[in-house]
């Protein structure tokens, strides 16, 4: 008899001891991504491009349109010379162009190069550390949306068997020394593809 209840004594003990030593040792609970609206900082004035970043992603934005980026960036230079005629602006070494379908019922598209101190993307801004960066990403975006993270960059997006992008929006955060140091990509909205 007391060799059974030392049995059963010692059968508690080991799955107390490796319940707290699975959880003490890394293997996380695994969360849905916040709702973050999708926005876009350039010249240090952030426009709000759709309501869910994660939706964005695989699904487009609503609409993308000139009015609104106008009125947050000002009137964009017109690059005539370049098929679609982009509008585009420029600040420093940052760059925003924004293609226009030719219909009214056609989409649009916002190709973006981040690298001044003043640009960023849901928050994270160029000059964050890495680290920072990483636990936003990680706290904004389904994991299933960043599925290339090497020291240099991070990818977010949707990608084929192939492993090339396949989303409506697809990002690059690009590191050195520790730190952000641009934010490139494009972002589609949901005629763009029609």
């Amino acid at each position: 008899m007391i060799k059974r209840s030392e049995s059963i004594l010692i059968l508690i003990l080991c799955a107390v001891l490796a319940i707290t030593g699975i959880t003490f040792f890394g293997f996380d609970t695994a969360y849905a991504a916040e709702k973050t609206p999708f926005t876009i900082t350039f010249k240090g004035k952030s426009v709000k491009l759709d309501k869910d970043f994660n939706n964005s992603i695989e699904n487009g934005i609503k609409k993308i349109s000139y009015k609104s980026l106008k009125k947050k960036w000002g009137k964009a230079s017109e690059a005539t010379d370049y098929e679609g005629s982009p509008f585009f602006w420029i600040k420093d070494t940052s760059s925003v162009i924004y293609y226009e379908g030719e219909t009214k019922n056609s989409g649009s598209a916002l190709q973006f190069e981040l690298y001044s101190k003043n640009s960023g993307i849901c928050g994270i801004k160029i000059g964050a550390k890495k680290a920072a960066v990483l636990k936003k990403l990680k706290k904004i975006v389904d994991q299933k949306y960043i599925f290339r993270e090497d020291t240099d960059y991070v990818m977010v997006g949707c990608e084929d068997k192939k492993g090339n992008f396949t989303g409506m929006v697809n990002i690059v955060f690009g590191f050195s020394e520790g730190k952000l140091i641009s934010i490139c990509g494009v972002a589609n909205d949901i005629g763009f593809l029609k």
